[in-house]
């Protein structure tokens, strides 16, 4: 059940991502590198794959919000002196993206390998698999 939920919630980030074109492809390869780092997708629990997926859509709208910063002239209200509200919420963003990723850690992680009788009782199956002659083609 765990998974059924994250599952159906992954297709419908898929979704999404599809429809954002280059940008949901560059998002996609952003993801995999840091499950990679994270040590692969079957070494993540639930909880983290959907740490995961919020930093991917934070860091798209950080993204938006630093675009939109570049495009105007100055990112500071000259009648009070101040930075413009939107400043002060993309570090915001920005800080909760940084602390999403500290939850997960900032270290790579090794892949998890099977233990040596996993690995022994895997080469077992392969060669009892390996062995086996092809079946008959049964003609229609």
């Amino acid at each position: 059940m765990k998974r059924g939920l994250w599952e159906l919630q992954q297709r419908e980030q898929e979704k999404w991502l599809d429809a954002l074109g280059e940008v949901g492809e560059a998002l996609r390869e952003w993801r995999a590198a840091i499950v990679t780092d994270l040590g692969g997708e079957e070494s993540l629990s639930a909880m983290e794959l959907a740490i995961v997926d919020t930093i991917v859509r934070s860091h798209l709208i950080l993204s938006s919000v630093d675009r939109y910063l570049l495009s105007i002239p100055s990112v500071v209200n000259r009648q009070k002196h101040e930075l413009f509200a939107v400043v002060l919420q993309r570090d915001t963003l920005a800080n909760s993206i940084a602390r999403n990723l500290e939850r997960l850690g900032l270290e790579r992680r090794a892949k998890a390998l099977p233990s040596i009788q996993e690995y022994m009782a895997g080469k077992d199956a392969e060669k009892v698999t390996a062995a086996k002659p092809p079946a008959p083609h049964a003609e229609p």
